[in-house]
This record gives structure tokens, sequence and C-alpha cells, in this order.
């Protein structure tokens, strides 16, 4: 007998699952640059809107460790790219809050 909206139950499991998994590689990306001793950051360039605009530039090295292990981890390349989606939304409408 299926209880009334286990599938719901299950689905919402799964999500919570992959977002725990991005989570964790995050983490893991933390503590390799807290062993190495490697800064997180850059110097400039380091807003996620700017990470597409401009794969010429280091965005620091906490962003291009993420951008580097999403080639080929489609859960991070999805957090990433609505990341990217949702800072490229905020900083536009900064920049237009400021134009008027």
């Amino acid at each position: 007998m299926q209880l009334f909206g286990s599938s719901s139950i299950d689905a919402r499991r799964k999500k919570v699952e992959k977002k725990r998994d991005v989570v964790q590689k995050l983490i893991r990306i933390i503590l390799f640059l807290g062993k190495q001793g490697l800064a997180y950051r850059g110097k400039r360039h380091e807003a996620a809107h700017e990470s597409k605009n401009n794969e010429n530039v280091n965005h620091g090295n906490y962003i291009e460790l993420g951008k580097l292990i999403s080639e080929f981890d489609i859960a991070l390349k999805e957090h990433i790219d609505k990341v990217h989606a949702t800072s490229s939304k905020a900083f536009d409408k900064i920049i237009c809050a400021g134009q008027q």
C-alpha cells in the first residue's frame, strides 16, 4: 500500500540528496585549498556572474576548481549554472538601480 504523496516525498528526498552531494563536493574543494595552503580568491573577477563572461580570467582557486570539477559532474554543473544565473540577475538589478 502506497501512502498518499509518497511520490512527492521520494522526489523531495532525491532533491535533498542531490544538494547534499553538491555541498559535499564544495566542502571538499575548501578542505583541499586549506590543506594545500592556497588562497580561496584571486584579486579581481571573483563574482559568479563574471565566471562565464571571461574564460581567460583567473576567477580565484575556489571558483576555478568548482568549474573544473563541474566539467565531470552533472549535479555540480547544474548548481554552478544556477548560481551564475542568479548572480547575473542580481548584478543586472544593481546596475539598473544605479542608472536611475
